[in-house]
C-alpha cells in the first residue's frame, strides 16, 4: 500500500508540473498566425544553385515575396505564385507561410523559411498540399535549400 501511494503522488506531482509549466510555454509564445506576408520578407530575393553532374549546368531556383503573395520560378513543379497568404513567425524566427495556388484554389502551398541573423542566406523549403490536407512532418524537414540573396533585376528576369 505504502509503494502505491508513493507512486500516486509521483504521478500526481508530475501531472501537474506538466500543467503548470506546460501553460506557462503557451501562454509566452508570441507566435500568432498573421495575414499577408511579414515585411521583413517583403522586398527580398533568393536563388537556390542546384549542382547537376559533371556534364549538366546547375539549375538556379528564384524565390521572392510580394505584398500579397510568394513567387517561385525554375522549381522542380515549374513557377508558382501563392496568393492570400497568412504566416506565423516562430520563436526562433523561422517563418511558415501558407497561401492559396492561384492555378488551383484547392491546393495550398505551404513555405519554411530559415533565415541567418543578417538575412543573406536563408534555409527554404516548401509542400504542394491540398487544403484540407495537413503536414506530415515537422518545418525543418522541409527546409532542404539553402538560398543567397540576389537583386531584383537577377531574379524577376530568370
Amino acid at each position: 500500500m505504502n509503494r502505491f501511494i508513493k507512486l500516486f503522488i509521483s504521478l500526481l506531482s508530475v501531472m501537474l508540473m506538466t500543467i503548470c509549466f506546460g501553460e506557462s510555454t503557451i501562454a509566452s509564445a508570441n507566435s500568432k498566425v498573421q495575414d499577408g506576408v511579414p515585411t521583413v520578407l517583403q522586398g527580398k530575393y533568393w536563388t537556390v544553385t542546384i549542382r547537376g553532374s559533371k556534364s549538366s549546368q546547375p539549375i538556379h531556383e528564384y524565390f521572392y515575396a510580394t505584398k500579397d503573395g510568394f513567387v517561385a520560378k525554375h522549381t522542380k513543379d515549374g513557377n508558382f505564385t501563392a496568393k492570400w497568404m497568412i504566416y506565423r513567425r516562430m520563436e526562433d524566427n523561422d517563418y511558415i507561410l501558407n497561401g492559396s495556388d492561384t492555378k488551383d484554389l484547392s491546393m495550398a502551398y505551404w513555405i519554411f523559411i530559415e533565415p541567418n541573423k543578417n538575412w543573406t542566406k536563408i534555409r527554404i523549403g516548401y509542400a504542394h498540399l491540398p487544403i484540407n490536407q495537413s503536414l506530415k512532418h515537422y518545418p525543418s524537414y522541409y527546409c532542404r535549400s539553402t538560398a543567397t540573396r540576389v537583386s531584383k533585376v537577377t531574379a524577376i528576369l530568370h
